[in-house]
């Protein structure tokens, strides 16, 4: 979208028409002598314009009014070069469907109010998580041994070795016997 002095006469700060109309009141109000207070909104243009109207100054419309944010930005634009600049517009998440509802995290802003991240929650491991606490997954783990040589060990090492090794069989076989009993049951209708 445009900067305030894209579009703005000899390059100067343009108004929107609400905008402009506030200053011309503000500045007929000085003028007039009506208190400052009798102006809602009061912001820093306002002030001037009022100001300038108290001390019978000439009125400065600066860039002019006409100011909006559906036209491109100006090439030749001084102040900007043509660049513009962002507008970061998030949808109402209010309105965000059931299961969008429950992938959305939130917004992660910047120091100067600028979006970083769109917080979103993780599918997979979710997916993971489920499939594990039903026993769709399996989990495998991985049994290292080392090299034994039967001819270097004593019949009482080899012996407990085997043991050893018995011991991690029964377990795995364990694990799944109690993962292949759990099914997923669906209510009924």
């Amino acid at each position: 979208m445009p900067c305030r002095y894209c579009w703005g006469i000899n390059g100067q700060y343009q108004f929107t028409n609400t905008e402009m109309d506030r200053l011309v009141k503000a500045y007929e109000y000085g003028r007039a002598g009506h208190p400052f207070n009798a102006l809602w909104p009061r912001g820093a243009a306002d002030s001037a314009s009022y100001t300038a109207g108290k001390i019978n100054l000439s009125f400065d419309p600066q860039g002019g009014e006409g100011y909006t944010i559906n036209r491109d930005p100006n090439a030749a634009c001084s102040e900007c070069g043509g660049w513009g600049v962002t507008l970061h517009v998030i949808a109402d998440t209010r309105k965000l469907g059931p299961q969008a509802r429950q992938l959305y995290r939130g917004i992660k802003f910047g120091r100067n109010g600028e979006i970083i991240e769109v917080l979103m929650a993780d599918q997979d491991h979710a997916h993971a998580m489920l499939a594990k606490h039903f026993g769709v997954a399996v989990e495998r783990k991985q049994i290292e041994l080392g090299i034994l040589d039967p001819k270097k060990l004593s019949d009482d090492e080899l012996t407990q070795a085997i043991a050893e090794l018995e011991m991690l069989i029964e377990e795995q076989q364990q694990i799944s016997q109690q993962t292949m009993s759990l099914r997923l049951t669906r209510p009924a209708e």
